[in-house]
């Protein structure tokens, strides 16, 4: 009986020059022994279960009346660890797995349901009680299991949500943003992240309330938290120190006596401190680690560059594009070149990995699944690259898999 052979290559490296000209490198083929070893990896350690590269060819053979089989050639004994990753892909596919060592089977956990007792948060506007919500971290910053994007959920299709809990959110909820917030301002000072946002302005107030105060960014031409900190009491600054998203508390929770304090001026930046997520900084650390590894400075990370590289990672999760198809598509091109213009950059590239959508139960980061691909790894390591953006992980619930983006810009 004759058999077929499925092979599925999981994308390439791109890159555009500002000529518009896009260039595509392919990546180097593996052997079928090797995509077949990769098959018992998987199967005995989470990490290489969680990272299916764009570097790797995976060939299966399948014959026309009977089911796919994997073959091993090494025995694998399984362990708690594996189990514990098949009953993940159970839950988050929401459907039956095996165990592909042991077969055991795993079916999708039912939520347990719980009930709090109600909690009364007591929000002032006195100095100490809001220096308490100061200097948090959400769960994205240091949970790389936390990094991960439904690009068709209700409440934020577009970014991860940055949660630093009830009180601070009672304190959020008491203020008045209008006076320091102004949704049109915001879109124009950030335009890759108003693009990343489909200029959703009540989503970019949720931004601007949580991460935004926290990296000091300025969210209406009436208010720059450095001009504040400059000209305010000196007792307040001993207090936030440079926890910015203090001063925008107190600010509008005290606006009658702070209203005649000089919140503007015109040597101010607009942002002061970049946030990433614990898997933006994972990425950023192993390719600054690639790049001293050859002599190279590190390169920098840039949050509207991030934003773009969680854009490219939402188009192909929402749009079901893959690889670079849409950055290929003439359409798009205005958009990177765009980008160019702002920064007057030389050219922009990108590396892509899209991966197995369970896979982010455990988290992951795309840097090491590179290292072995030629075009991939010259991306990382160039040094004519002066700023990375990353993304988190975008998937769909209607895909089997989820997407990871790295974009670089060569400044003149």
């Amino acid at each position: 009986m004759k058999k077929r052979i499925l092979t599925v290559l999981l994308a390439s490296a791109m890159v555009l020059n500002m000529t518009g000209c896009i260039a595509t490198i392919k990546t180097p083929e593996r052997t079928a022994s090797a995509a077949t070893h990769s098959t018992t990896t998987a199967a005995t350690t989470a990490t290489a279960a969680t990272t299916a590269t764009t570097a790797t060819t995976t060939t299966v053979a399948e014959t026309e009346d009977e089911p796919v089989e994997a073959t091993t050639t090494n025995e694998a004994v399984c362990t708690d660890d594996d189990h514990d990753f098949w009953q993940a892909a159970a839950n988050i596919n929401d459907c039956t797995t095996f165990c592909n060592v042991c077969h055991k089977k795993f079916t999708p956990a039912k939520p347990v349901e719980t009930t709090s007792p109600t909690v009364t948060i007591r929000v002032t506007a006195e100095i100490n009680d809001i220096e308490k919500i100061c200097g948090l971290k959400s769960d994205v910053e240091t949970d790389i299991k936390a990094c991960a994007v439904d690009v068709f959920d209700e409440h934020n299709p577009y970014d991860v949500v940055y949660d630093y809990g009830e009180n601070y959110n009672a304190y959020a909820d008491a203020c008045n943003w209008d006076l320091v917030f102004d949704a049109d301002y915001y879109i124009e000072a950030f335009p890759m992240l108003a693009t990343l946002y489909q200029n959703d302005k009540a989503r970019l107030l949720e931004h601007f309330r949580t991460v935004g105060v926290h990296e000091g960014r300025q969210g209406s031409a009436d208010f720059n938290v450095k001009a504040y900190m400059d000209n305010c009491d000196p007792a307040i600054c001993n207090i936030f120190d440079n926890n910015y998203e203090g001063y925008y508390f107190y600010y509008m929770l005290n606006y009658d006596t702070e209203k005649s304090v000089k919140t503007t001026g015109p040597d101010y930046e607009i942002q002061y401190r970049q946030i990433m997520t614990k898997c933006q900084a994972d990425e950023l650390a192993g390719v600054n680690m690639y790049r001293g590894e050859v002599s190279v400075a590190d390169i920098a990370f840039n949050s509207e560059l991030a934003a773009v590289a969680n854009y490219r990672a939402w188009t192909n999760a929402h749009d079901d594009w893959r690889g670079h198809d849409w950055t290929h598509e003439f359409e798009n091109h205005n958009f990177i070149l765009d980008l160019c213009k702002r920064y007057n950059a030389a050219s922009f590239a990108e590396n892509t990995s899209y991966n197995l959508k369970f896979c982010r139960t455990y988290g992951h980061t795309s840097y090491s699944s590179y290292r072995d691909s030629e075009s991939h790894y010259e991306a990382m390591v160039n040094a004519k690259y002066d700023l990375i953006g990353l993304s988190n992980i975008y998937y769909s619930r209607d895909d089997t898999f989820s997407n990871h983006f790295q974009t670089f810009l060569d400044l003149k």
